[in-house]
């Protein structure tokens, strides 16, 4: 293990030793010559020096991403609630999860066994890279429930030069629930690189992850008694079941960029600054997955099923390895015209290997795929920013793969104020997932041959900054609709339905109060094969001023909300949540107290979870047979250093 992740480090690591001894006269980070850059990177106004940014586009787009420093709403301690004010968990933190609304679902992670986990892990498009004329870094700690939940990020950034950075981020999630072997423990570590200069741009990164969890099964009942001793609750699972996934994660990406080509030069320009017209980029990235599955005794009644054997300690191991390679060609927007846009097209192929368990040692699934795919865009123009994509699949396993995407984002002049008005929509084929087809375990077994799932969606976005709105509609037609049916297993729908949302946020400021509101509704015209709660609302209503005039502060409350539905349950052998028709989950308030505070480079809170957990009864699961965590106290603070 340690030698192939240091010979994978010098594989990723030796270019740069070469491209670094590039001419210092070249070495330029101005945007305005970078035209993968977009238009809004370095918005930073606490710290005007910092650029931070995110890759899309297979690594050919640089997204600028907003470095956070404001004390408000510091107290949001779970990343499901950052990313989703709605979602089916296992109530407490670190704990598998589902976000309820369905517009979230369609971010797939590059792992199958992720999708219950996703804002505990790292991938490639999470990695955020920088550009600061000045070290940048922060610990972050974070602690509650009488020591059982802990939070820690380190985080380090500085720049070798004027174009070159690098830097690491390290963070562990620890959380227990109340009742017995209920555990979720997630570590990774981050090494990132960058380099850009007007003729070429460097990009590497490695993620090393650790996500482990412990499974009861859910409690006996389907509500609990508020006094109850937790330790003394009966749990399903009469024995310990543990999963982990261990991940391994690398990309490195090239980019050289030329000016006019001589025989394709149609005008004479005498200007001394390089402007790049074409551009050739080769990116590569491996991920390697295991996942062990651990069951201290296995348990006969909980479990239908027993394909190997009742052995205590029973492991259960899976493996999913890929390597990616993609070639790209450029054409940049001519900024001498004033009607222009960018092309790009590019060639990704990605090799794939995956293994799962059966009764004599290690079934295997080889196989790959060659895409083909194309954009054009302008991203530049003032009046009215957009791009056109599509990508398919010549050959391999996935065949037939396609997705045709487009984007608008239109600024309108309103008055003194701007309103930004944002438009996506594409149109999908998508092949199942290998393991959705294929599995074998100790209890589940599946053989599936599943037709590619069809996606049309819509989604528009409307922001007014001036008055604080956000606003949005979101509409998607499904057909071959692949989900997990409520006996824990994939299966396919193969009639069309369609799913639609509208969802508003808003914010009222008089003087010192704050009320923010977040409102989602949304409708499924098949209630089947997928049940989502209808009406998703969050408000909190704070106070914020300073003291002494240096103190910064927000006190306040806050509640979460969402209307009675069928939540899909857990299914700890596979880490699915699945169909199920029997147990409503909602209709129930959770609210929180807190406090806020920052001074200078330093912020904290303080924040009462579930403070009304002993007031309102005990049905509050926000899955079947997982309470949410009862009262508990929690704290957290963060240290900003910028030299």
């Amino acid at each position: 293990m340690e030698k192939s992740l240091l010979i994978l480090l010098i594989v990723i690591f030796a270019p740069f030793l070469l491209v670094a001894q590039t001419d210092e006269s070249e070495r330029d980070i101005n945007s305005e010559q970078n035209p993968t850059m977009d238009a809004n990177v370095g918005a930073v106004p606490v710290i005007p020096s910092l650029r931070a940014y995110r890759l899309e586009n297979q690594y050919s787009l640089q997204k600028s991403y907003p470095v956070d420093t404001s004390m408000l709403n510091f107290h949001v301690f779970s990343p499901m609630f950052r990313n989703s004010i709605t979602n089916t968990y296992l109530g407490f933190t670190g704990a598998p999860y589902i976000s309820d609304n369905f517009f979230d679902r369609f971010e797939y992670p590059d792992y199958f066994f992720f999708n219950s986990i996703k804002a505990y892990v790292r991938e490639i498009k999470d990695v955020t890279f920088y550009n600061t004329n000045t070290p940048f870094s922060y610990l972050k700690y974070e602690e509650g429930s009488e020591d059982i939940e802990q939070a820690f990020t380190a985080f380090f950034t500085q720049n070798i030069d004027s174009v070159s950075n690098f830097g690491f981020s390290f963070d562990v999630e620890n959380g227990v629930g109340d009742y017995k072997n209920q555990m979720g423990k997630h570590k990774n570590l981050n090494i990132f690189y960058s380099q850009n200069t007007p003729r070429s741009t460097i990009y590497a990164t490695i993620i090393n992850g650790t996500n482990l969890l412990s499974e009861n099964g859910g409690i006996n009942n389907k509500t609990i008694n508020p006094y109850a001793n937790t330790a003394m609750v009966g749990v399903q699972l009469s024995g310990k079941l543990t999963s982990e996934i261990k991940s391994l994660v690398a990309m490195a990406s090239y980019e050289y960029r030329m000016g006019e080509i001589p025989f394709l030069k149609k005008t004479e320009n005498t200007d001394t600054v390089f402007v790049p017209r074409y551009g050739v980029q080769y990116s590569a990235d491996f991920s390697r997955y295991r996942r062990n599955v651990t069951e201290f005794s296995v348990d006969d009644k909980f479990f239908d099923t027993i394909f190997f054997n009742k052995n205590s300690n029973r492991l259960d191991s899976s493996a999913f390895t890929r390597f990616t390679h993609i070639l790209q060609v450029k054409m940049f927007p001519d900024t001498t015209r004033k009607f222009t846009f960018g092309k790009r097209a590019f060639l990704e192929n990605e090799i794939v290997t995956a293994k799962h368990p059966v009764l004599n040692g290690m079934r295997s699934y080889q196989y790959s795929n060659l895409f083909l795919g194309g954009e054009i865009y302008n991203r530049s123009n003032n009046l009215l920013r957009w791009s056109a994509l599509a990508r398919f699949a010549m050959l391999g396993r996935n065949l037939g793969d396609a997705i045709v995407k487009g984007t608008i984002d239109l600024p309108i002049r309103l008055f003194s104020d701007t309103l930004d008005v944002f438009a996506e929509g594409w149109y999908r084929d998508i092949s199942p997932d290998i393991f959705q087809e294929h599995w074998n375990d100790n209890h589940f077994k599946w053989e599936n041959s599943f037709k590619k799932q069809h996606e049309v969606v819509v989604k528009s976005q409307l922001q007014w900054n001036r008055i604080r709105l956000m606003a949005g509609f979101n509409y998607a037609l499904m057909s071959n609709y692949l989900y997990v049916n409520e006996n824990a297993m994939p299966s396919q729908f193969g009639s069309e339905f369609s799913v639609m949302n509208i969802w508003l946020n808003k914010e009222f400021v008089l003087g010192h109060f704050r009320w923010n509101n977040k409102l989602l509704w949304q409708v499924s015209s098949n209630a089947d094969v997928l049940h989502l709660p209808e009406l998703n609302a969050y408000s909190s209503i704070s106070f914020a001023s300073r003291l002494f005039k240096v103190l910064a502060f927000q006190l306040g409350a806050e509640v979460y909300y969402n209307s009675e539905f069928f939540a899909d349950q857990y299914q700890p052998m596979t880490s699915l949540f699945h169909l199920q028709n029997d147990i409503l989950v909602g209709g129930y308030p959770y609210t929180n107290a807190f406090v806020n505070v920052k001074l200078k480079r330093t912020s904290a809170y303080a924040q009462l979870f579930h403070a009304n957990s002993y007031l309102t009864g005990g049905n509050y699961s926000k899955s079947p047979f997982y309470p949410v965590e009862r009262l508990s106290f929690r704290f957290g603070i963060l240290w900003s250093f910028y030299d």
